[in-house]
């Protein structure tokens, strides 16, 4: 797609989440730095979506070419529901944390909290440099944990 676009070929490009499979900090900036760069191809068209509100906010900013629109949700009785019309501007609906608690989510994984085995979420596996991020849930990964993987200072 970069190759195209250098040698100037019109382009429409539909991009559903950016980054999405990185750390949410990559995907931010990752998201802000190749969406400035497609507003300056004027001879293309780009649809991106992304859940990142506050990388719309600072391309709002920065970059004149790009127009917005979002997906907005009514709110009913507590629960979202959604009209699946565009309209203009950037949504601010923030409805994630609202359905863990109205699935009562937490609740339902809290009723057995004996099996959540705390330690330490940065691991050094073995003798390598490889460090991951991670937390062990069940008692069963208890031996692998201890056996497998050191904590860090």
């Amino acid at each position: 797609m970069a190759e195209f676009l250098k040698n100037g070929k019109k382009m429409v490009i539909i991009v559903d989440e950016l980054f999405r499979g990185t750390n949410v900090k990559d995907a931010y900036d990752a998201t802000v730095a190749i969406a400035a760069a497609f507003s300056k191809k004027s001879s293309s068209i780009f649809l991106i979506s992304t859940h990142i509100i506050e990388a719309g906010k600072i391309l709002s900013e920065s970059s004149p070419t790009i127009s917005f629109v979002s997906l907005p949700t009514v709110m009913k009785e507590g629960r979202p529901f959604y009209t699946y019309r565009l309209e203009k501007g950037i949504s601010n609906d923030r409805h994630g944390m609202l359905i863990v608690e109205n699935e009562g989510i937490l609740e339902i994984l809290n009723k057995n909290h004996r099996n959540i085995l705390p330690f330490s979420p940065i691991f050094k596996h073995g003798r390598t440099s490889t460090y991951w991020t991670g937390i062990a849930i069940n008692r069963s990964m208890r031996s692998l944990t201890r056996s497998k993987l050191r904590a860090l200072p």
